[in-house]
This record gives C-alpha cells, structure tokens and sequence, in this order.
C-alpha cells in the first residue's frame, strides 16, 4: 500500500492495489479505477521476473474481471523489468544500505527467488532466466566476486523437482562451513510471508543451528524512496503518449 501512495503522490494519476490472492483484490482495485472514470489502465505487476504462475496468473485474473464489463478500459502492461537499470539499481542501494549496517559484516550473499517446478521452465517459461539476469547484474553492481554469492530458490513444495539450488539447502551448507551471510529476496518488491517468516525467521534458525556464524536478512524495497522513484520512471515510461 505504502508503494501505491508514493507512486500516486510521484505521478499524480490514481494508484490502486489488486492482489491475485488476498485484499485488497484485483476486482476492488478494477472497481475502484472505474468509479473515478479511467479509461486507461496500465497494470504494473510486482513481479521483477516474469512466470506463468506469478505475473501471468495475475494478468489472466485482470483479463478475466475485465471482460464482462460492458465499457472495457484500455490496458497496457510493464514489460518484465528483472534487467532494468532502474530497478537493478534501486534494489543495489537498498541492499548496499542494509549491508553496511549489518551487525557483523557479511561473507556471503545469498539471492534467493521464489521457486516454481522444473518442468514449468523446461516448457518454456523464461522465469529461471530472468532470474539468472537479475542475481548477475545485481552482484556486478553490488561489485562483490562470484564466489562470495550463490543464487538459490525458495518456496518449493511437493514431491517434484523445482529450481535448484533449494535455498534451504545452500543455508545449510554455508552454515556448516561457519559463514556469516546476508540474505536477499529480488523477487518480491515487498516484504511478505515468503521473506518475514520462510528466510528471516525458519531460514535464519536452520543457518544458525547449523553452525552458521551470523545471518543478516536484506529487506525488500518496499517503500524505499529510490524504488518509488525507479517505479514512477519506469511507469511513465509505460505511460508514454497517454495524456495524464
């Protein structure tokens, strides 16, 4: 919510939420755009790097609510932006912030994403590759060598595999060779259960009772005022050739 008030307050066009799961949901947030007359709408997924399962289920969800309406607004959609200068360098500042301020400083840096099944990316989906992307531009501007980073994957259930390597796995590792390491989530823009209690809460125990030395959790951008900033650019970007 924070990062819609800050982006509406940037652009000064009306900023709602919708979420694919929870509320407020993509139907209020449709509901609430056509009760204040927009005509035109463009969907900013909070999803870096695109999946079928994340930013495609979301947008299907927008199609779906929008179909039935009798006036059915005009759509554009952020292209993924997992490379984008704007968003790569706003997640390096808010990460080079938390490190410095870490209690103990950092041998590692774990990058991990939120995991989808192997299968999905082996039928095409790009997910793994734009993550892949986002791990190797963030870690050359963050300026740290390769082998102080592992990008992992979180989030899997289920008997099949997913994305490897498994987060929880490579916490383990790291820990039995008695590092200290920062943690951080790029593919979510905010904090949520995957990232409060899944990596900086189970995540931090497991490392520590492991053996690991000290575990320092980056937060996600949220409302930092450099990804307000990178969002507004990127949105007016998007914007572009519509009179606001």
């Amino acid at each position: 919510m924070a990062q819609a008030d800050g982006l509406q307050k940037k652009l000064g066009v009306p900023v709602v939420v919708g979420m694919r799961y929870g509320n407020p949901s993509i139907q209020s947030g449709v509901d609430t755009l056509v009760a204040q007359g927009v005509e035109r709408i463009l969907a900013f997924p909070m999803y870096p790097q695109y999946a079928g399962a994340t930013t495609g289920s979301s947008l299907e969800c927008l199609y779906k609510e929008l179909a039935p309406r009798r006036v059915v607004p005009t759509v554009r959609v952020v292209p993924p932006y997992y490379a984008d200068p704007l968003y790569i360098g706003a997640l390096a500042a808010v990460t080079r912030a938390s490190i410095a301020a870490a209690a103990v400083a950092p041998e590692h840096l774990v990058i991990s994403f939120h995991g989808i099944p192997k299968r999905y990316a082996d039928e095409g989906d790009p997910y793994p590759a734009h993550c892949a992307e986002t791990a190797t531009l963030l870690s050359r501007m963050l300026g740290w060598p390769a082998d102080r980073i592992t990008q992992s994957f979180q989030s899997r259930f289920g008997r099949e595999e997913w994305l490897q390597p498994y987060t929880d796995a490579t916490f383990l590792e790291l820990a039995r060779a008695g590092r200290t390491i920062a943690a951080v989530c790029p593919g979510f823009t905010a904090d949520c259960l995957e990232t409060i209690e899944e990596i900086n809460m189970t995540g931090r125990k497991s490392f520590l009772s492991a053996g690991g030395r000290a575990f320092h959790m980056v937060p996600c951008l949220n409302d930092a005022p450099e990804w307000i900033d990178a969002m507004a650019q990127i949105a007016g970007r998007e914007l572009s050739g519509w009179s606001l």
